[in-house]
């Protein structure tokens, strides 16, 4: 698909329409998405994460939907290259500071579930550069919008990938990120609730946790029938699907 020049507005207002990030490219004329895991799977396991979401350890599963994108191939290598990032919004970021600050001071059998808090569903995220400067394309139902560094205006963007997941990729990225000290401070900024909340990942996690030597699930405050159908539509509890196989399609889901 192409597009002539005329369509390609340049820093539009941002609106309330919230697009996927597979419509973000460097190219005007874009491409097909392709499907990518957002949280690098074969990284050491997030225990750190599993603590906090109320999980057990070793319970999250880095293949299951909660950690499933659709980008173009541009965007996803410098993605993994750390050089951007998705963002959950402040007020995500928010709930999950009350869910953290309430694992942290709550015995470790009373922890709650993150479902609770933050289930399955489209989550909002903004563009965060950690050194992209290139010009970015977004496809819109109007057309296409140029953005230039330092993007300001980009609209949100809407997927599933879970908002926890998308923090730990953030917090990873700022940790990488290099060169212009202009755009760390800005990202930094931008991301000052993630980082302090990684202060805990870091900190406060238990060493019984850690060595998986709590295994109580019942003590666990859930509603119980609802988050474990929601773990099993996206088979948290074990990797039960990986990248094989998957249609081209942002709209279809991992089974």
């Amino acid at each position: 698909m192409s597009f002539t020049p005329a369509t390609c507005a340049h820093e539009p207002v941002a609106t309330n329409l919230s697009l996927g990030p597979e419509t973000i490219s460097l190219d005007l004329e874009g491409g097909s998405p392709e499907a990518h895991f957002l949280f690098p799977p074969d990284s050491p396991h997030p225990t750190y994460l599993e603590y906090f979401m109320g999980l057990e350890k070793s319970e999250l599963c880095l293949k299951s939907k909660l950690n499933f994108i659709w980008l173009q191939a541009d965007m996803a290598s410098l993605l993994q290259m750390g050089k951007w990032c998705l963002a959950p919004t402040t007020e995500t970021l928010e709930v999950m500071a009350d869910l953290h600050r309430y694992n942290h001071v709550h015995p470790m059998e009373q922890r709650r579930h993150f479902l609770m808090s933050l289930p399955i569903q489209d989550y909002e995220f903004e563009f965060v550069t950690l050194g992209l400067k290139d010009p970015i394309f977004v496809q819109g139902p109007q057309g296409v919008n140029r953005f230039e560094f330092p993007y300001r205006n980009m609209p949100h963007f809407k997927c599933r990938v879970h908002p926890f997941l998308a923090a730990a990729h953030s917090h990873w990225s700022l940790r990488v990120c290099s060169g212009d000290w202009t755009v760390y401070k800005v990202a930094w900024e931008r991301l000052s609730l993630v980082t302090s909340m990684a202060v805990m990942w870091v900190c406060d996690v238990p060493a019984e946790f850690k060595e998986g030597l709590h295994t109580e699930e019942e003590d666990y405050i859930t509603d119980s029938a609802d988050i474990q159908k929601q773990m099993e539509d996206v088979h948290i509890l074990g990797c039960k699907g990986d990248m094989k196989g998957i249609s081209r399609s942002p709209y279809v889901e991992v089974h």
